[in-house]
């Protein structure tokens, strides 16, 4: 079974996650999402694999928005 998840938004903007059934210290925030990336057409904005790699997110604020939704759903 694959715990990827990809969302696509209708400007392109997309999301793949790794989301697990259980609360782990890897997830985001202690959650159920280990891995994310968001993407937009100019690039990486996100990256959490296990850890913060990168957040870039202040540089769209639709992009935080688009965060805060699916961190909302899925963690």
């Amino acid at each position: 079974m694959s715990n990827w998840i990809t969302v696509t938004r209708p400007d392109g903007m997309t999301c793949s996650m790794k989301v697990y059934d259980t609360p782990s210290k890897f997830g985001i925030d202690n959650g159920c999402i280990s891995k994310m990336e968001i993407r937009s057409a100019g690039g990486w904005l996100y990256n959490y694999d296990r850890g913060l790699d990168f957040d870039e997110l202040d540089k769209q604020p639709e992009a935080q928005q688009f965060f805060n939704t699916l961190i909302a759903v899925a963690n």
